[in-house]
């Protein structure tokens, strides 16, 4: 039949359930997935538009899912998965604990250490100790990850032993590249992060990001490791 005429007929009708009817009938799936997302049904027009190859619709769907809808948890996990794909594994791993929250489980040790991988080869270390960690704190004999993460400690210590000596005191204004030194200091990672104004930050414009997250994860942990021995 004239499947066109009958979908514009439902719609009219305001009868979308029909209209999604007749559009898969029709084999017009995208027409479907755009009813679909009228209707509220955004898991399934997420599929749907994912099946399609739509991955940046099909994010867009998935992050319309509600909290109240029984595939919440699903769709968080597919979330994980499409943004770890367009190399974003922080938002990735937001997603799974969501997911974990939602399921009431967690199966997905696999994953985590997937995002934990992709976020160690964008030099961000911390961030992938944190991943690995969760790994740990689930299944503590899981293969090879207490040696990524004293590795990756390890290297965290290394990178931080080569920003400047361990004080220039009261040098910095003379040693620091942000005041016109030769040496890379704690202060010239802050401003080139801009997390502070002082000195001249045109100086350090040319460090790389890669090595400016790396620093800032070794203050991070250096910072912690000095707050840990306080304790102890």
């Amino acid at each position: 039949g004239n499947f066109e005429a009958a979908i514009s007929a439902f719609e009219r009708a305001d009868d979308i359930e029909s209209a999604v009817g007749c559009a898969f009938q029709s084999g017009d799936r995208l027409r479907a997935v755009g009813l679909l997302e009228r209707q509220g049904s955004f898991f399934e027009a997420g599929r749907v538009a994912l099946e399609l190859d739509e991955v940046d619709r099909a994010i867009r769907l998935y992050q319309k899912v509600s909290l109240r809808d029984p595939h919440y948890g699903e769709a968080c996990v597919t979330l994980a998965q499409l943004l770890l794909r367009r190399d974003e594994p922080e938002l990735a791993l937001q997603k799974l604990d969501e997911a974990v929250v939602a399921i009431g489980s967690d199966d997905f040790l696999e994953l985590r250490e997937q995002i934990g991988m992709q976020l160690e080869s964008q030099g961000r270390f911390e961030a992938a100790v944190d991943a690995y960690e969760s790994i740990r704190k689930r299944d503590l004999d899981y293969p090879g990850v207490a040696s990524k993460i004293d590795a990756l400690r390890q290297q965290m210590r290394d990178e931080g032993a080569s920003i400047g000596p361990d004080s220039v005191g009261y040098e910095i204004t003379s040693k620091s590249l942000v005041f016109g030194g030769d040496t890379l200091t704690t202060t010239d990672i802050v401003v080139a992060a801009g997390l502070a104004d002082i000195g001249d930050r045109s100086r350090v414009a040319h460090l790389p990001t890669p090595l400016i997250r790396t620093a800032l994860d070794t203050i991070h942990m250096m910072t912690d490791e000095a707050v840990r021995s306080e304790e102890h």
